[in-house]
């Protein structure tokens, strides 16, 4: 059985992703801020992922 949206709207937010507002149209947007923090720590450690 398919998640409803709104299913789908608290599993994103359960894990991490931020609803972040939008001029255009009726799209909504989520970003997951922890990846980016995870990345700006491991180059402020000093660790190269490549």
């Amino acid at each position: 059985m398919p998640l409803t949206p709104k299913e789908m709207i608290r599993l994103l937010l359960q894990n991490g992703f931020v609803y972040v507002k939008s001029n255009n149209g009726s799209h909504q947007k989520y970003f997951n801020f922890s990846n980016l923090l995870q990345r700006a720590l491991i180059n402020e450690l000093g660790f190269n992922a490549r």
